[in-house]
């Protein structure tokens, strides 16, 4: 019914451009841990250079990396012909890899000339984490994502600390109000309360490895943030992304219930988090929400549905496909289906073309349909 993952693999390597294109967004928009899916995108690179290329490394963020492919990547970094923005493709890539694989070339990133400062300090970082035990990791999770002080209580210490400097015969208070403070000076003071939230990603990155450690408390975090009176979402949207790093599956029904978050930050790690699950059960709660949800929890779903690469997300995204008036969300639904290499879909689609009253994305689904069957070996018609 469904193309193997072996055979999704192997058309990474496609001489199609639109087929390798539809075979990596597969692996990539599902956070895929599969340490073959990087290298078959440098065999595609080296095969047939970076013209088809370049506009799909960034997303190759998302995959496993390994010290080989970390070694690739730091070669491109200091190719002669690499660009400004290539240049910061490839760091970005790397920027995401684990420090135990960045480890064995600490030293040449270090000293490389071609390497941004700010690269430098997120290796050394990452390394730094990752020698630290899971006990520590967490506590440092937990002091950063503690009670936010109140601005003005903040600045009144700074001022009591000498850190900010008013009026000597004034109040800090008085001082405050009536603005006896450089405006630039209370902004730079302020900053600090803003957690490092590159650091804290990487930490949470570190964290993940340590499955039995980590996915009680994940999911105890996730479970304060679903309460109807729950106002502290820090710790919960760092949580999310330990989950989605450890694809932990006990919290599935924690993160479909977090999608709808009045904090947008936790939605969006809600939602990344199921995409790297992938968990049919995930699929059922989704689908029974499906007929009462509004067009932004819609949408969500469909990215979820499409990162599930399982017979019953294809089956749940057609069902849902075929009394759905909407246009532009039936033939998203059908779309994401087809992107999952399955021949019910194709079935579907092939009906669905044959008949009128088509939305926008029909060139698309064409598109889609005829680069899949070409995959599939079948006739698009």
């Amino acid at each position: 019914m469904r193309l193997s993952t072996d055979d999704v693999l192997t058309a990474i390597v496609h001489t199609n451009p639109t087929v390798r294109h539809l075979a990596l967004n597969y692996f990539t928009c599902s956070f895929c841990n599969d340490p073959r899916v990087m290298p078959a995108f440098i065999q595609a690179v080296e095969r047939y250079g970076w013209e088809t290329s370049a506009a799909l490394l960034r997303s190759t963020a998302t995959l496993l990396q390994t010290e080989e492919t970390v070694r690739w990547l730091l070669d491109q970094c200091q190719a002669s012909d690499s660009d400004e923005g290539h240049l910061n493709d490839l760091e970005c890539v790397l920027v995401y890899s684990r420090g135990a694989v960045l480890r064995p070339y600490a030293a040449e990133i270090s000293g490389a000339a071609t390497l941004s400062d700010d690269l430098k300090a997120a290796v050394a970082d990452s390394i730094a984490l990752s020698e630290l035990a899971a006990e520590e990791l967490w506590r440092r999770l937990e002091d950063f994502c503690g009670p936010i002080p109140d601005d003005d209580d903040f600045l009144d210490e700074r001022m009591e600390s000498g850190a900010l400097v008013a009026t000597p015969d004034e109040e800090p208070s008085e001082a405050l109000d009536d603005e006896e403070i450089d405006d630039e000076e209370i902004e730079a003071a302020l900053a600090e309360l803003e957690p490092d939230h590159d650091h804290l990603t990487r930490l949470c990155r570190e964290l993940a490895a340590h499955t039995a450690f980590v996915s009680e408390r994940v999911r105890a975090a996730l479970k304060s943030a679903v309460k109807p009176d729950s106002t502290s979402w820090r710790l919960p949207e760092y949580a999310a992304r330990i989950a989605r790093e450890a694809r932990l599956l006990q919290t599935a029904s924690e993160l479909v219930e977090l999608l709808s978050a009045p904090s947008e930050f936790l939605s969006e790690d809600a939602q990344d988090a199921l995409a790297a699950i992938g968990s049919d059960s995930a699929i059922e709660l989704l689908r029974a929400k499906w007929p009462t949800s509004d067009i932004a929890f819609r949408l969500t779903t469909l990215t979820i549905f499409e990162a599930t690469h399982t017979d019953r997300s294809v089956e749940v995204a057609l069902s849902l496909a075929e009394p759905e008036d909407d246009a532009f969300t039936k033939e998203a639904l059908l779309g994401l289906a087809l992107r999952s290499f399955d021949s019910r879909a194709v079935e579907v689609v092939r009906r669905y073309l044959s008949v009128g009253n088509h939305g926008e994305e029909l060139v698309t689904l064409r598109t889609t349909l005829a680069a899949v069957c070409e995959m599939m070996k079948v006739e698009p018609y």
